[in-house]
């Protein structure tokens, strides 16, 4: 029996096809760790970098305030403004209460804006309220309307103040206490005093509140402003002022104009969405 297994035959045969001669390489005595450059992933095992995703942010903007479009915006900018309230009017020489102020009025409206353009808020003082020279209380001044400005004169959006209520009834003789201002937005007249009423309301301005025949009438607002409530004198409450008309011009067209519940001061709201 051989004792040549089949690897020595292939080896021994190789060597008679080579002339006998055998080579023989030498291992290194150490290893070293190879250096690796890159790795090529097949293709189904690569990442790509997330695509950027929208955003809904919300921003709130006072009186002096400004606001200009990201690069990143996506879609219009929903703009929400908020008028100015009335003050309510001054208690008569008796605690006979004044009148309340009206709510300030609202417009919205979703502005398509380009990278870089602005809105500006401002606002427009209210009438000025009737101070009393008989025992009645003072008239409220008009609640001021806000007023949202696009850049490069491209259209103003007013939302509309409350008008100033009534200055109250100098006597308790019951007969005409509490008269409100009107809401801003649409121009209706606030409620109507002792003797004359409110003054009605314009287009942009709220009309004056007026006061008894012997006291002074507040002032019309003007600009969607409130009208300031008229001064009660000492059996009549003053009249309430009227609440300012909203309006929209330029790019504003078409926006939405109406009453709210804003009992403060003025602002705006802004909801916009952003890639990121």
């Amino acid at each position: 029996m051989s004792d040549q297994t089949p690897g020595r035959r292939r080896l021994l045969k190789s060597i008679a096809a080579g002339g006998g001669t055998v080579l023989v390489a030498k291992l290194p005595d150490t290893w070293t760790r190879p250096i690796v450059d890159s790795v090529t992933l097949p293709a189904h095992a690569q990442t790509t970098e997330a695509s950027p995703s929208p955003q809904e942010r919300t921003e709130t903007l006072n009186l002096g305030d400004s606001f200009t479009a990201p690069d990143n915006l996506v879609g219009c900018v929903q703009i929400t403004a908020y008028g100015s309230a009335g003050m309510p009017g001054a208690d008569g020489d008796d605690g006979n209460p004044g009148g309340a102020g009206g709510n300030g009025g609202m417009a919205e409206f979703c502005l398509e804006m380009g990278p870089g353009e602005r809105i500006e808020v401002s606002l427009t003082a209210g009438g000025v309220g009737a101070t009393s020279t008989s025992g009645g209380g003072s008239g409220g001044n008009g609640g001021a309307s806000t007023i949202v400005r696009y850049s490069e004169d491209l259209g103003e959006l007013v939302a509309s103040g409350g008008g100033g209520g009534g200055g109250g009834e100098g006597s308790l003789d019951g007969n005409n206490t509490n008269l409100p201002g009107g809401d801003g937005s649409d121009g209706d007249s606030g409620a109507n005093g002792g003797q004359p009423g409110a003054g009605a309301g314009g287009t942009y301005p709220g009309g004056a509140g007026e006061g008894p025949a012997t006291n002074p009438n507040g002032t019309a607002g003007v600009l969607g402003a409130g009208g300031g409530g008229g001064a009660g004198g000492n059996n009549n409450s003053g009249g309430g002022g009227a609440g300012g008309a909203g309006s929209a011009s330029g790019a504003f067209t078409g926006a939405s104009i109406s009453t709210s519940t804003n009992n403060g001061p003025g602002y705006v709201e802004l909801v916009y969405t952003v890639l990121a």
